[in-house]
């Protein structure tokens, strides 16, 4: 991703989350230290179809985290592995940098999203009360999901793909 992408990126956001992040977040993105975040996109051959953002934390120790900040797919693209994808191309990126802990927050009405995490090896820990708010001014609760294999994996799913 690049700041060319982030008008595509923002325009995806609004179309499938009940409180987007704004465009102005995303160019946010781009001030923060390169190494320590990594986002992706996924293209068509004519425009962007998908996003996936991750930060990382302690890079420069063997205990190096990831957090997944963000993930989206255009909502007619959904359902066509775009979010596997890049799953599975940012858990690759997370792996050559060393890190085997990622972290996520779903909402816990997701199923679609659990199940996706469920089967990159992500597990339930947590929950966080009221964590996400819905367009009616209720609220929901996040599910906080953690994957400890993160670079055994990977090289798993790179010798399948080859």
């Amino acid at each position: 991703m690049d700041r060319a992408d982030i008008a595509a990126v923002a325009a995806i956001e609004a179309a499938v989350s009940p409180e987007p992040w704004s465009a102005a977040l995303f160019e946010g993105e781009f001030t923060v230290d390169a190494p320590s975040r990594h986002w992706l996109v996924a293209e068509t051959s004519d425009r962007i179809v998908g996003f996936a953002g991750m930060m990382f934390v302690g890079l420069d120790d063997p205990e190096a985290e990831g957090h997944l900040m963000n993930i989206a797919v255009a909502p007619q693209m959904r359902r066509s592995g775009i979010a596997r994808r890049l799953c599975d191309d940012l858990f690759a990126v997370a792996a050559d940098a060393g890190v085997d802990a990622i972290t996520l927050e779903v909402r816990a009405s997701n199923s679609g999203a659990i199940g996706l995490y469920r089967s990159f090896g992500f597990a339930p820990v947590g929950n966080r009360p009221g964590y996400y708010r819905n367009p009616d001014g209720t609220k929901e609760d996040g599910l906080i999901f953690w994957l400890h294999d993160n670079m055994a994996n990977a090289a798993a799913r790179s010798e399948t793909a080859s």
